[in-house]
């Protein structure tokens, strides 16, 4: 399942801010994912490579009941794998940005599936009796 870096679009008011790491099946589920938090349109992802965040200082448990006083950050002493250390600081070894407006599949695999459908769906009206040919 490929993990996907989403920021905001250039022409967005706050242009190229961080919206989040989602991990998804592909890019309609992502689309969803991206929705919840603000304007999938208004978003474009890349793909990670293999890598993480982990904890380098003291975490909080799993699973943990919050005092509603506390503010849980369970992030706050996280770091990031090497491997993710270049798209995110750098802009290095980054695949191409793609928006979520313009992708309506997540991989060529999926675009021939797609495509393969819609020509069964074509040849299944034209064999129907009484189909104009």
């Amino acid at each position: 399942m490929p993990t996907y870096l989403v920021r905001l679009k250039a022409d967005q008011p706050n242009p190229y801010d961080i919206v989040g790491l989602f991990i998804a099946d592909n890019v309609t589920e992502l689309e969803e994912l991206v929705d919840e938090c603000c304007d999938a349109f208004a978003c474009e992802f890349t793909t990670l490579p293999n890598g993480g965040i982990y904890m380098s200082g003291p975490a909080i448990p799993i699973p943990s009941i919050p005092d509603e006083s506390e503010d849980l950050n369970f992030f706050r002493d996280a770091t990031m794998t090497d491997s993710w250390a270049g798209p995110f600081f750098h802009g290095t070894d980054v695949p191409p940005w793609t928006s979520l407006a313009e992708c309506p599949w997540s991989s060529d695999e999926e675009r021939q599936q797609l495509a393969d459908s819609a020509m069964a769906k074509l040849m299944a009206h034209y064999d129907k009796p009484g189909a104009v040919k």
